[in-house]
């Protein structure tokens, strides 16, 4: 998606080699980054693939035209079916959170779609599902929709800067400032937002939003936003300012200035909350023979990608309960770890570590710290352990790759950080290297003993580099790709025979594209094998399986490549 801030990269991939004389051993592509240690590789062959072309099909995804729609998670592949988890829009027909399944083999097709969560009213949909290929599969997604805290209240209780109560929402020519007393915000909150349906496309329209309780006064609406109402966006003030509303009750004060008489028959105070979906039977070819449960629910967004360890599902929460979650599968029980310092969860999906024989999960968080928790019973009430990479800086927004005897994740203030995985549960060993950007992409290492991670400086640049595993600190950092912003994970297959590495990514720009290159790791130099066609932001990356490579972009257009 357009909005970073909204926007995880995902990756892998699986290339769009035909193995002429061979069977391909690629593996279900079942959560972020293919499994739940997220080293997006793609499984080696003796037999190298064919690079020097492709065939790409493009299969538009059911939507009904609005601004935020888009595929803005990673799909999950299992053989020739693909299931992508995306926002067709305002809530409707072809609206809310949807789940389409594609089949990938000779002419790709849409199979079916279907809307999991209906009150997902345009929301972008940041999650990666968690695909179990038992029986006839199941998909675990979890999704955010907005809730208003003004709901059915209308014009009762607002009041004018007299103290009056209103009859009416009505805005002459100037600015008019009014209040509600009592809005109660739910939980702890650093994005929200005052949406009107105020939709004029001549007006010039701007305001301000202020949350006053006692002494504490929280201004927001600075930033307004006023898009083309024939795609059905009013005028809406939000918090973008980085101020965290805190749980409680207010008194918020609106204040709008315009240049033509305006009116409006409601106003929306919008806090995000999160839902846990289980959609069984998704191998069947008819909606109908799907069945939805929604297992759990709670305040804020879930950003994060649902990863599975054992018979536990884990994803985290950005603003409202905060929290990191553990779903137990055999007794329905989610349990909440929320560090006590308060933190946040945004992207960061976690990984299993195993040290001494014991499977841990750890994720990084808003904070630049890396918790390490017990899976099981104890995950939410064991002391654990925690700890920030010396010399690093900015938010952990990627997922933690565990390859070998390390971990690696990267930081927004642009550092690829390994940690020894056997120090996780002490004073951890780590080290790190500076990449050419921020970051938000997962690392991947290759068969070929190479470490991937790409990096963007906003809309504007991006690159892909790698360095040796084996000379990790000090050997030189190779630019495989630069051009334009990589916020995706990169998927990677290699020819252990050739020693050549080729990788896979997709660019969040207005002109985004997926991309191979290949890397001749001995030389090392790199070469660009092929480009799709150019679309729109695409935030996630490629996943893969059989042979074929899929990912999704923000105009609901889902990518196939054989």
């Amino acid at each position: 998606m357009r909005v970073l801030s909204k926007k995880l990269a995902t990756l892998l991939l699986t290339l769009v080699f035909i193995f002429a004389m061979t069977t391909s051993t690629f593996a279900a592509w079942s959560s972020f980054q293919k499994n739940n240690v997220n080293n997006g590789t793609l499984d080696s062959t003796p037999t190298p693939p064919i690079t020097s072309s492709k065939t790409e099909t493009q299969i538009s995804l059911p939507n009904n035209g609005a601004y935020y729609s888009g595929v803005d998670n990673t799909p999950v592949v299992n053989g020739s079916r693909a299931y992508t988890l995306y926002n067709g829009g305002f809530t409707g027909s072809t609206g809310g959170a949807r789940l389409a399944a594609t089949d990938t083999s000779g002419t790709p097709s849409l199979l079916w779609n279907y809307q999991v969560d209906p009150s997902s009213n345009n929301v972008q949909q940041l999650s990666t599902p968690y695909l179990d290929t038992a029986g006839n599969q199941t998909i675990y997604a979890a999704t955010t929709h907005y809730n208003n805290e003004l709901a059915g209240t209308g014009v009762s209780g607002w009041k004018d800067s007299s103290n009056n109560p209103l009859s009416s929402f009505s805005f002459p020519v100037g600015t008019t400032t009014i209040h509600y007393d009592g809005l109660v915000v739910p939980s702890d909150y650093w994005e929200s937002q005052l949406a009107t349906d105020i939709l004029s496309s001549t007006a010039s329209v701007s305001g301000t939003v202020t949350l006053t309780s006692g002494a504490t006064s929280i201004p927001f609406g600075s930033n307004t936003y006023y898009y083309d109402p024939t795609v059905n966006n009013p005028f809406t003030l939000y918090n973008l300012n980085g101020t965290m509303v805190p749980a409680g009750t207010y008194t918020l004060t609106v204040s709008i200035t315009t240049n033509t008489t305006l009116a409006a028959s409601s106003f929306q105070f919008l806090t995000s909350r999160w839902a846990l979906y289980q959609i069984g039977n998704v191998s069947t070819n008819s909606v109908g023979s799907l069945s939805k449960t929604l297992l759990a629910s709670g305040y804020g967004q879930a950003n994060s990608q649902i990863d599975s360890i054992g018979n536990n599902l884990y994803f985290g929460i950005f603003e409202g309960d905060r929290s990191y979650y553990q779903y137990d599968l055999g007794t329905g029980t989610l349990t909440a770890f929320k560090p006590g310092s308060g933190d946040d969860f945004y992207w960061a999906g976690s990984a299993k570590a195993t040290v001494s024989g014991t499977d841990y999960v750890v994720f990084g968080s808003q904070t630049n710290t890396v918790y390490v928790r017990p899976t099981g019973s104890t995950f939410g009430s064991a002391a654990g352990n925690s700890f920030t990479a010396s010399g690093t800086s900015g938010k952990i927004r990627s997922c933690i790759c565990s390859a070998g005897s390390y971990l690696y994740y990267t930081t927004m203030g642009g550092q690829l950080v390994r940690v020894t995985t056997s120090t996780i549960l002490g004073t951890p060993t780590t080290t790190y290297r500076t990449l050419a950007n921020s970051s938000t992409s997962t690392p991947v290492v290759s068969s070929n003993g190479y470490i991937y991670a790409a990096s963007s400086n906003g809309f504007s640049i991006g690159a892909v580099q790698g360095v040796q595993v084996s000379n990790f600190t000090g050997g030189i950092l190779q630019t495989v790709y630069s051009g334009d912003p990589v916020q995706a994970s990169v998927a990677v297959w290699s020819n252990t025979t050739t020693k050549y590495d080729y990788l896979y990514f997709t660019t969040n720009s207005s002109s985004g594209s997926g991309y191979c290159y290949s890397f001749n790791t001995i030389t090392p130099t790199a070469t660009q094998i092929w480009q799709t066609s150019t679309g729109t932001y695409t935030l996630q990356g490629f996943a893969a399986d059989v042979g074929r490579l899929v990912f999704g972009n923000d105009s609901n257009t889902l990518f196939v490549i054989n």
